[in-house]
């Protein structure tokens, strides 16, 4: 049998069935909870949510009477739209409303047909955040009739827990009944229990029960309908057909977007929309004042233009065509221009200081631009970077390095 090798804080727990109500959670011991290896607690005990062993992880098994196991001709769409089209796909083949029930899809076995499980969403919600609040992490939660069991092909079982009973035949899929806690009660569901596995093909049963009560009232049942029984204990499996745990995620968003009251965030959603009314606006008129500031700029630079440039030159660059008019005075004036080589290469010897005889590794100049390769242990840290950019500063000079590794730096006028 497929037993699961549950580990110090792991535990399986079979949940009793939905009409008991929430209230038997917590005031009950209504909890079957098979929970890891320890020395002060059998293996599997009766408990209430209040009373649970220590665990961080659980795995649920549901009531078989609380789940509808279905096998349907599915369309092929991707796997979101899929989950969202199950109720109405469905909507003919359960009694309950469709759009209350968390639908979970399982595998197929090999045929057309899909397996698709049916929950109420709402105990779903119930039993996993009961969980949850306290700390203990659902990793998923399997349909009683829908567990994985390693039996042979010809062996249907039973699986007998509390007051129900969940049938897994050889062929087909399980189903669950309500056996309630008196033997005469659990006798009666037995028998047709033995008439489903007549119906399915008979032949060797396994009777997994929780306690000797039901393996007493099982014994009594097959030898009345000569059945051939074989009597265990009740497993602790490792895997099912269909995890609801899939439905309750598939569907989380959409249960918040329904049960979200947009009525009560109006006036927040209204003041929101109003800020960024406002903010829109102002952005816009706030460009609008740069814009007509530019306009105002460039007409200042046309009339600048047009006082210094004869009339007929072409305005191409103002900036650029008043820089070379200035350069072009100064060099008539046999005045040098901040941005020539002997300028440049002045400030930066200031900048370095005494360090300045033996600094310099190559110079090069281009365009008003002065490239420098300093000599290893002059701009080898960031700390003495960071210094020559200070003093460059003082100097009215910009000293722009190209790289950390490599001490070669741009010196321009600092404008």
């Amino acid at each position: 049998m497929a037993a699961a090798v549950l580990r110090r804080g792991e535990a399986i727990v079979w949940l009793p069935p939905r009409v008991a109500g929430e209230r038997s959670l917590a005031g009950e011991n209504s909890l079957l909870v098979a929970a890891g290896p320890s020395r002060d607690r059998p293996m599997m005990v009766r408990a209430s949510l209040e009373t649970l062993p220590p665990m961080r992880t659980v795995r649920l098994i549901v009531d078989a009477r609380d789940v509808t196991l279905l096998r349907a001709r599915l369309p092929a769409l991707p796997a979101g739209r899929l989950q969202r089209a199950l109720p109405n796909l469905l909507e003919d083949q359960i009694l309950q409303d469709p759009q209350t029930c968390a639908w979970a899809l399982g595998g197929s076995d090999g045929g057309a047909e899909r397996l698709v499980a049916a929950v109420d969403r709402h105990w779903l919600d119930v039993v996993t955040q009961a969980f949850e609040r306290r700390g203990v992490r659902v990793t998923a939660v399997w349909p009683a009739q829908a567990l994985q069991l390693q039996q042979p092909a010809s062996v249907a079982v039973l699986l007998c827990v509390g007051s129900s009973i969940a049938v897994l035949p050889t062929t087909g899929d399980g189903v669950g009944l309500a056996a309630g806690a008196e033997p005469y009660t659990r006798r009666e569901a037995l028998r047709s229990a033995w008439a489903l596995l007549a119906a399915a093909g008979g032949g060797e049963v396994l009777g997994l029960a929780e306690d000797e009560a039901w393996r007493a009232v099982l014994r009594d049942s097959a030898a009345e309908a000569g059945v051939a029984l074989r009597l265990g204990e009740l497993p602790t499996p490792g895997s099912a057909s269909v995890d609801l745990l899939a439905a309750q995620r598939a569907g989380a968003l959409a249960r918040w977007a329904s049960a979200f009251d947009w009525r009560a965030w109006r006036w927040p959603l209204v003041g929101a929309l109003t800020c960024a009314a406002l903010a829109v606006a102002g952005l816009n008129l706030h460009w609008y004042s740069l814009a007509r500031e530019q306009t105002e700029l460039l007409a200042t630079l046309d009339r600048s233009f047009a006082q210094v440039f004869p009339a007929g030159t072409t305005r191409v660059d103002p900036v650029l065509q008043m820089q070379r008019h200035v350069a072009q005075l100064r060099a008539r004036a046999g005045q040098a221009s901040p941005d020539d080589f002997l300028p440049l290469v002045v400030g930066l010897g200031l900048a370095l200081g005494t360090q300045a005889q033996d600094a310099i590794g190559s110079l090069e100049y281009r365009d008003g631009r002065l490239r420098a390769r300093f000599r290893p242990g002059i701009a080898d840290t960031r700390a003495a970077r960071e210094a020559l950019e200070l003093a460059g500063r003082r100097q009215g000079l910009r000293l722009r390095f190209d790289s950390e590794r490599e001490p070669l730096a741009t010196i321009t006028v600092l404008r």
